[in-house]
């Protein structure tokens, strides 16, 4: 299987995104559902770093893309001072919409009033936090722990449920989840654009890098600049504090 490696770089992307202004145009879901155009949607499950990176990329073409909040992320904490300012910073030109787990709180496919609760709940929790306004949602995992993704509503909790029947009979659909192209690789799907296309992107932006590298790298790299940021945060806490970074360097060090 080609995984097309190479295709996931911010050179890339942004050649890419010039491909859906030549041939068609960015919409909204509502808009893309009654005429036509590209529906462009992030799932952030790792990165926000990596998020803003392509929103600029997006400001400097002029495009507004949809940017889902995962709160449950293990790599990221939308309660960090560092993540709701980068978050704050895409809310400015992009659509914020929740990312929600149904699994984290052993929902049932069948539950749909405990569905909403959450959903309403996770919504009023992440406006809260980045003082804008949440109309749309999406789900994490859709195939985990029931068959999310199914749901014919179109609204869940108050919200556009962009796995509705509305957007899954009318959009055409391609993913990179796990950092490969889950049906078709998005190149050719573009280069088949026309004014009559109705279709939705869903990338996930770590898997978008400078540079290609393999999925499980990418990772990989968020996570130790993850762990590098939190020791700095630590080393600075320290200081501000007046207070000893006690190592063993130190403890077995003569002169110290």
């Amino acid at each position: 299987m080609n995984y097309y490696i190479e295709d996931f770089t911010e050179d890339n992307y942004k050649r890419l995104l010039r491909t859906v202004q030549e041939k068609s145009h960015f919409a909204s879901y509502e808009e893309c559902i009654k005429t036509n155009g590209v529906v462009w949607r992030h799932d952030i499950d790792i990165s926000v770093n990596r998020a803003l990176a392509l929103y600029q990329i997006e400001k400097e073409l002029g495009i507004k893309a949809y940017y889902f909040v995962y709160m449950h992320s293990s790599f990221y904490s939308v309660l960090e001072k560092e993540i709701v300012k980068m978050l704050k910073t895409i809310s400015e030109s992009a659509i914020i919409g929740l990312h929600f787990e149904p699994s984290f709180y052993n929902l049932s496919t069948e539950d749909i009033g405990g569905l909403e609760q959450k959903i309403l709940f996770e919504k009023n929790m992440l406006e809260s936090i980045l003082d804008v306004e949440i109309l749309h949602m999406s789900f994490h995992n859709p195939d985990v722990g029931g068959s999310w993704h199914l749901l014919p509503y179109e609204e869940l909790g108050g919200l556009y449920n962009v796995y509705g029947d509305n957007v899954r009979n009318n959009l055409m659909y391609c993913s990179d989840s796990n950092g490969y192209w889950r049906f078709q690789r998005l190149e050719n799907i573009l280069m088949s654009l026309d004014n009559s296309s109705k279709f939705q992107v869903l990338t996930h932006p770590v898997w978008w890098q400078e540079c290609s590298m393999f999925p499980y790298e990418r990772v990989e790299r968020c996570a130790k600049g993850r762990m590098e940021k939190s020791l700095e945060i630590y080393k600075s806490d320290l200081e501000k504090c007046n207070r000893v970074n006690v190592t063993k360097e130190k403890m077995y060090d003569k002169n110290y």
